[in-house]
């Protein structure tokens, strides 16, 4: 919960002799000077690599972007993470592991501390649930997101992990960030997190809170 639900198909690739269209990731760059900057419209790899074609100078500009960055916070939401709803795509989350240890390694230039905001708890909890609809009651919901979260974990845990990485799982509300305590907590979390080499995936805690988990 909590981060964007996909959008216009740029980031590709192929199964079974077909193409499919993963969406778009967010990602929001913090660059040496302590600025930030959101980049919406094209896929890690294709920050790194510079595709050509029409969207060539937007590329350019992205890469330049990330080359320069020393942090960088990586959104996806449902739709790129699970089968249409119907599960995590295990694919696809192997494919979004590999884009986060390219950045956290190095490729391209200097390495980079990494987060990763994904939802898919709530597809995942109504698979594993054998749920063939989306429910409407509240605590249903919380419910299969309870369920669906150590899924979701286990999958990034293991997906990391093949690319030499540490994970951490981080679940926040908006009152966490509102306290200015438990904000302050949570900040020297994830930074030691960061200083320890390891990817924190940050979701939203479904469990505990209702306003987001409305609107999937």
């Amino acid at each position: 919960a909590g981060a964007p639900r996909g959008g216009s198909a740029l980031c590709c690739r192929r199964r079974a002799g077909a193409t499919r269209f993963l969406g778009r990731p967010t990602l929001l760059v913090a660059g040496l000077s302590g600025k930030a900057c959101t980049l919406d419209f094209l896929s890690i790899d294709s920050c790194l690599r510079l595709p050509g074609g029409r969207n060539a100078g937007k590329a350019k500009m992205a890469s330049n972007v990330l080359r320069d960055a020393r942090r960088i916070v990586v959104k996806v939401g449902s739709s790129l993470v699970t089968n249409e709803g119907k599960g995590l795509d295990e694919g696809a989350i192997t494919e979004w592991s590999r884009q986060l240890a390219a950045l956290v390694h190095g490729e391209g230039g200097a390495k980079r501390e990494v987060i990763m905001v994904s939802s898919g708890a709530v597809a995942e909890g109504m698979k594993r649930l054998g749920w063939q609809q989306r429910p409407k009651e509240i605590h249903e919901l919380q419910a299969a997101a309870a369920v669906g979260q150590m899924g979701l974990v286990q999958m990034y845990e293991t997906k990391l992990r093949e690319q030499n990485l540490g994970s951490a799982q981080v679940l926040l509300t908006h009152a966490d960030l509102a306290d200015r305590e438990r904000y302050l907590n949570a900040r020297v979390t994830l930074l030691t997190l960061l200083q320890l080499g390891v990817v924190p995936v940050i979701n939203e805690n479904d469990t505990v809170v209702n306003d987001e988990i409305k609107f999937g």
